[in-house]
């Protein structure tokens, strides 16, 4: 679809031709098919009902397992996931939308439209997990990275409003990490107070780097990705640990001792629609 789109915005249209050779097309088939041959030939229509069914056309019409969410679903997740960057992120697709109307569309335009596409097509579905966008950080990644090659080799651009963008975002985060410890606030998983203070300064120190980015240059850009390493380690050592034991050791424990029951002994869930059960299990779930 991205490359579609690509092609029906630059009016190439002879580079369908090469799409849709015969011989491009058994190579992707050859790929492709033999995992849905196989799958179908063992399960049958159980397959089909489960993988193409629900887990595609319903998953997208309507809300399976209790993950929905609205439009803007995806707006804090793509503010996080993809921190401090996102903030050029506006610049750049304004910049890559704009080489539409020129002879020279190129790779902004294409991750503009890779991008845009990927996060549409998820907001307007009626299912929604995190990982669903996860096709378009690539996309990301080379805006980001033009941007900043036209702001530090070429020095033109909407660059430097992006680091500015950035610095107010990571200031309000800031913010909001020194103040939600005093304010008491009811947390399925119990954090230290230290790792609010300790992220709320990584902030901080990435708000003023984003705001110096103008005068120190590379070594401001240099300082912020170090910031940004820090606060993935500081959040994989400190704040995952406790949120998957909260998520998932429970079940995972009673799956993995499940594998003591006979052959004749069922396992069975109740209003629990969680398929990792029966993976660490080991065997089949009857759900109730």
């Amino acid at each position: 679809m991205v490359a579609l789109l690509f092609i029906i915005a630059t009016r190439r249209f002879a580079a369908l031709k090469a799409l849709f050779k015969p011989m491009n097309l058994l190579i992707f088939f050859l790929i492709t098919a033999p995992w849905f041959a196989i799958e179908t030939y063992i399960n049958g229509w159980d397959f089909f009902n489960a993988f193409v069914i629900k887990h595609h056309i319903k998953r997208y019409s309507d809300v399976i397992s209790s993950h929905g969410g609205p439009p803007y679903y995806y707006a804090g997740i793509l503010l996080l996931g993809f921190f401090p960057w996102a903030a050029l992120l506006p610049g750049a697709l304004y910049k890559g939308f704009k080489e539409i109307r020129g002879k020279e569309a190129g790779l902004y335009l294409y991750a503009s439209i890779w991008f845009a596409f990927v996060l549409i097509f998820f907001s307007i579905s009626k299912t929604k997990l995190p990982n669903y966008i996860f096709p378009l950080f690539p996309a990301g990644a080379i805006l980001a990275g033009l941007t900043f090659s036209d702001f530090f080799e070429k020095r033109k651009g909407a660059g430097w409003r992006g680091f500015y963008g950035l610095a107010g975002v990571a200031a309000v985060l800031s913010a909001a990490l020194f103040i939600l410890p005093s304010m008491e606030v009811r947390m399925d998983v119990a954090l230290p107070a230290s790792l609010f203070y300790t992220a709320g300064a990584i902030f901080a120190l990435t708000a003023v780097f984003g705001a110096l980015t103008t005068r120190l240059g590379l070594r401001s850009f240099v300082s912020i990705c170090v910031l940004t390493t820090a606060f993935i380690v500081v959040m994989r050592l400190s704040a995952l640990p406790p949120a998957n034991i909260y998520l998932q050791r429970t079940l995972y424990d009673y799956s993995i001792y499940s594998r003591v029951l006979g052959p004749d002994d069922v396992l069975a869930t109740y209003e629990i629609n969680m398929p990792s059960i029966a993976f660490y299990a080991r065997r089949k779930v009857e759900k109730i």
